[in-house]
């Protein structure tokens, strides 16, 4: 989700909040925003790259329905319910009650909790964040972010150029599952692509080149650790 004020008045924030590409498609993009002029403003800035845009809001469904919008996104807790289980009942009786494609959202952290969500709601799609966050392969099947994702990783945020900290941010939730405690901190604390990528290559044996920073000089030290287990586990 985006920030439409910060969208529109900051240029640090578009580089650091959107970045695609003619491969990633189709492409909506989510924005929060609180009054008309930010979110037409922002929805004009992404337009030539995206084929939609979706407003983070809290509305009754009918009235956004009424309003002309072609879909919508259902997340299945109330702000009150902070971490509880979603309420798979009233997603359901959304659903019968609208007549545009319905996505939902929450409690998505495999293949499996989509599929069951589809079948038990009947929604035209399914969402998933904070587990999709974790393991972008997640509905391909795979339990924990194999190998080939994390590395096809680095090689887009290379050729894209992509911003340390927006890379960063992502590896590590990447990470999270798969990898010791001991080097998710080291990971945790690194700043730049050289040391990133130094340990990377150690402990995956990737061969990604750091003659790409030739200013900038890796401070991490070798590690003796493989790869853990939960690398070829597939749900």
């Amino acid at each position: 989700m985006i920030m439409a004020d910060s969208f529109v008045k900051s240029e640090k924030a578009r580089k650091n909040e959107f970045t695609t590409n003619d491969k990633d498609a189709p492409l909506i993009v989510q924005f929060a925003a609180s009054n008309v002029k930010e979110f037409v403003e922002a929805t004009q800035l992404v337009s030539p790259y995206s084929d939609g845009v979706d407003l983070n809001c809290g509305c009754p469904q009918r009235k956004i329905e009424s309003a002309g919008a072609t879909f919508l996104t259902v997340h299945g807790r109330t702000q009150k319910q902070k971490t509880e289980p979603v309420d798979i009942n009233s997603l359901k009786e959304i659903a019968c009650s609208i007549q545009i494609p319905l996505i939902l959202n929450g409690d998505v952290k495999s293949l499996d909790d989509a599929l069951l969500m589809h079948e038990i709601t009947k929604c035209q799609g399914v969402m998933s964040a904070r587990g999709i966050l974790h393991n972008p392969a997640l509905f391909k099947g795979y339990k924990y972010t194999p190998v080939q994702c994390i590395e096809d990783w680095v090689q887009i945020a290379l050729d894209s150029n992509l911003q340390f900290r927006t890379f960063h941010h992502h590896l590590i939730f990447m990470l999270g599952k798969v990898l010791p405690k001991v080097h998710r901190r080291k990971v945790n604390a690194m700043v730049n692509y050289p040391d990133v990528i130094y340990f990377l290559n150690q402990y995956y044996d990737f061969d990604f080149k750091l003659n790409k920073f030739p200013n900038i000089t890796s401070t991490f030290s070798d590690i003796h650790s493989s790869p853990g287990k939960y690398f070829t586990e597939v749900a």
